[in-house]
């Protein structure tokens, strides 16, 4: 009977161990965690689930307490709702997971993504909290900053604009709240509180708008200094450089202001005469006195041609001479305010002069020119004789040539204008000298006399809204040209 006993026992003593290793394996805890460590939904979703998954189905009916955290909780909504900003989830026998719900509060304003976190802070008996037991979730803003954009690339003012006048910038869309934006003010020629203000004023190159919510649009002004200088006009340049809050740059990112110069509103700028395959162009530039500061030319006769005439003047601001190339000027010498003498020099050596005489009128009389012999003396060769109506517009123009034994001069060319047009004339078509205006009025013909050949032209007119003449047509029996003119 012992042999017996013995084995039995052993092999009770083995069941009874092998039933407790069973029983162990049956009642190990399970595992409780978020799906996911990060999360991020948009501003206007309607709702978003979170998770809280098990490792295997729960034995028994619990739940799970998730602590809840975020600078902005007024911001979002739950289900279920908050208890001492605690979610409670209970669950039953059999369930794999619990879930809750989070709202975000889908506003109108742009104030940004916004965070809010979770923490399981329990659960009841039968499991543990695995590794995900936080979950940080973001709450994209739907709203964008508005884009601003200059309404136009560029514009202009006149000078004596008066308050001056606005310069805007669009935005895409209302903005969703305030910003500021900061434009740089770039200038060759405009200094700022010398030749234009601002308002807002700007501060060290830079003008600061402040932008509010709600707005479609902002704006400052521009104010010019009106002067009494003839400056040709100025150019300022604006560039929105940074942008913030509620508002981003866009694509106009600059505007380019002209300023308007009213003293020289007006002003002859220029012409240009065609005629068949022949061109003649001028343009004038000015200086703050309103004197001419340079005259470029350009003809094609059909051969091209061209330069730039740089006039320079003394203390007095009177015309001391006009600078026509590197090594060619000409000189003005005065006597009484008057210019008496012209010099022309090339290479520094006189091949030029012309004598003036002037009638009881003021008007100049008369012209000797002298011209540079090979032997290096300089003879008189030819001489103009000016006569005007009552109203020192020119009447005729009388050209003599002078040879050597000739005891008189013999008349070559004659050129008279008969009648002219009660109309303020921007460009003579008689040059004797440049501070001196020989036509004042627009000439109504046109008559040359000279080589054999007696032609008579007629002009006509076409003018601006301001009565300035744009184009002139001369036309005769040996053909004509037009003449445009252009204005600052």
């Amino acid at each position: 009977m012992k042999r017996i006993i013995l084995p039995l026992m052993a092999l009770l003593t083995f069941s009874i161990i092998s039933c407790e290793d069973e029983t162990e394996a049956v009642v190990k805890p399970g595992i409780a965690q978020f799906e996911t460590s990060d999360l991020s939904f948009s501003e206007n979703s309607e709702k978003t689930t979170v998770i809280v998954s098990f490792n295997k189905q729960a034995s028994d009916a619990g739940d799970v307490v998730v602590k809840v955290g975020s600078p902005s909780m007024d911001k979002f909504q739950f289900y279920p709702g908050l208890v001492d900003e605690t979610i409670r989830l209970p669950f039953s026998k059999g369930q794999s997971q619990v879930s809750f719900e989070i709202t975000a509060l889908n506003n109108d304003i742009l104030d940004g993504d916004k965070t809010v976190s979770f923490t399981i802070l329990s659960i009841s008996q039968g499991y543990e909290i695995g590794a995900n037991k936080t979950l940080a979730m973001k709450c994209v803003d739907d709203e964008s900053p508005a884009r601003a954009d200059f309404v136009a690339s560029e514009g202009d003012l006149l000078e004596d604009g008066g308050s001056g006048a606005p310069v805007t910038i669009m935005f895409s869309h209302e903005t969703k709240a305030p910003g500021m934006l900061r434009l740089s003010i770039q200038s060759d020629d405009a200094i700022y509180g010398t030749h234009f203000i601002t308002d807002p004023p700007a501060v060290g190159g830079i003008i600061t708008l402040p932008v509010q919510e709600k707005k479609s649009w902002v704006s400052f002004i521009v104010s010019p200094v009106n002067d009494a200088l003839y400056d040709a006009g100025r150019t300022i340049n604006y560039s929105i450089v940074e942008a913030e809050g509620g508002v981003q740059k866009g694509g106009v990112l600059e505007h380019n202001l002209k300023i308007i110069d009213d003293e020289l509103e007006g002003t002859g700028k220029g012409y240009e005469i065609i005629a068949g395959n022949w061109r003649y162009k001028k343009r004038y530039e000015y200086n703050e006195d309103g004197t001419i500061s340079k005259v470029y030319w350009d003809q094609q006769t059909p051969g091209h041609s061209g330069g730039v005439y740089s006039y320079v003047y003394n203390s007095a601001a009177q015309l001391e001479k006009i600078i026509q190339s590197s090594v060619r000027e000409e000189v003005f010498l005065r006597e009484n305010g008057r210019i008496v003498r012209s010099e022309e020099h090339t290479n520094n050596v006189l091949t030029k002069y012309t004598l003036y005489g002037y009638d009881d009128a003021g008007n100049v009389a008369e012209a000797a020119v002298h011209y540079r012999q090979p032997d290096g003396s300089l003879k008189l060769a030819l001489i103009f004789v000016y006569l005007y109506h009552l109203d020192h517009n020119v009447y005729k123009v009388l050209g003599y040539s002078v040879s050597d034994g000739s005891d008189e001069p013999v008349l070559i060319s004659t050129k008279t204008f008969d009648h002219y047009y009660d109309v303020e004339n921007p460009f003579p078509m008689v040059d004797i000298l440049p501070d001196q205006k020989a036509q004042n009025k627009l000439p109504a013909s046109y008559r040359v006399e000279e080589n054999g050949h007696d032609i008579v032209y007629g002009f006509t007119y076409q003018y601006s809204d301001e009565g300035r003449p744009l184009t002139r047509t001369a036309t005769s029996s040996s053909g004509g040209e037009v003449a445009y003119y252009e204005y600052y």
